[in-house]
């Protein structure tokens, strides 16, 4: 959670998984909220879906913001060849100044200046320094030695004072598709993941309001590991997913849907809020941790409230009951969606 929880590297722990159906676009249901598993599950989905948003730093005039691969999906699957760090979506955010593409491809700025923007989701409007690059297979290499490739339309843009900002990942029904490779021998990796969204923030003089709409498709393919496919979607019927953070506080806002082949992961839609924001501190597991408020989560009939206690625990209430420790919260904050 950003300035929090989502500073930590997510992903998840993953299951064995199968290859059939289509895991493109979240199922129109409920997920299921019977036991302590379901709650931990979600609590690491929420954990993700903070991380999908962090791009706090990313609106610029002269850079364009490109959320990072894997924010989601199986955690055994990004260690043998890449390092953790070079993949995840931790700050959720490539190398923003993308001006040559060292590895091959163009980077096209198709358009660059200052324009009047609309944030819609602030309801309102102001003069923006802004870059729209058109990528075309467009490679960089990263330190870990894997290769990153660019396609398609990405725009990022500020206010003169930083106050605003905003990313627009694809163009009308294209996403921005990123992908990451790399070998070593008989051994390989293909992190392959398609964004198309909008992401707008407004940063206050404590906290950063950011609100977005997004729907992401991830596959990875590594060898030793079944294949990976699962998607993301913040936001829906038309209204955004929200994330106020700073100032050791996090407040989360709207619905969010899932799914992939990852056993249990069928997925659905959830809607989560924070009737008591949430205060982060130190706990036995760590740093940034919730150590106070109230998360909630709806999915069809189903609710789970999460009340975070002072050392880091969480009591559980609605259709579960029974109390998570400080360790579990953190490490499913930390590992994030196992989905």
């Amino acid at each position: 959670m950003a300035a929090g929880v989502a500073a930590l590297v997510l992903a998840g722990c993953g299951g064995n998984g199968d290859d059939g159906g289509d895991f493109s676009t979240p199922p129109n249901a409920a997920v299921r909220l019977q036991g302590t598993d379901d709650a931990v599950r979600e609590l690491g989905n929420i954990a993700t879906t903070t991380d999908l948003v962090d791009v706090s730093s990313a609106a610029s005039a002269s850079t364009a913001a490109v959320p990072m691969a894997r924010a989601f999906g199986p955690k055994q699957m990004q260690h043998s060849l890449v390092h953790p760090a070079g993949m995840q979506a931790r700050a959720a955010l490539l190398p923003r100044a993308i001006s040559n593409c060292a590895a091959g491809g163009t980077d096209n700025v198709v358009n660059s200046g200052s324009k009047s923007y609309s944030f819609d989701y602030f309801s309102t409007s102001g003069t923006v320094n802004y870059d729209t690059h058109v990528y075309s297979g467009c490679a960089t290499g990263n330190t870990d030695g894997s290769i990153t490739i660019l396609d398609n339309q990405l725009e990022a843009g500020s206010t003169s004072d930083s106050v605003s900002g905003y990313v627009l990942s694809g163009s009308g029904n294209t996403p921005l598709r990123v992908r990451t490779s790399a070998s070593s021998g008989n051994d390989s990796f293909l992190s392959d993941q398609a964004l198309l969204g909008t992401l707008q923030l407004v940063n206050g003089s404590t906290t950063t309001d950011t609100r977005a709409t997004l729907d992401t498709t991830l596959t990875v393919q590594e060898t030793g590991f079944l294949d990976y496919h699962g998607s993301f979607v913040l936001g829906s019927g038309g209204n955004f997913y929200e994330v106020v953070s700073g100032n050791g506080s996090i407040a989360i806002d709207g619905d969010y849907g899932y799914t992939s082949n990852v056993d249990n992961c069928g997925g659905g839609y959830v809607t989560v809020s924070t009737p008591a924001t949430l205060s982060l501190g130190a706990t036995s597991a760590g740093s940034s941790f919730p150590v106070g408020g109230v998360l909630k989560i709806v999915s069809g009939n189903g609710t789970v409230n999460f009340t975070f206690n002072a050392d880091g625990s969480a009591t559980l209430s609605g259709n579960v009951s029974g109390t998570l420790d400080a360790n579990t919260v953190g490490q499913t904050l930390q590992n994030g969606s196992s989905c």
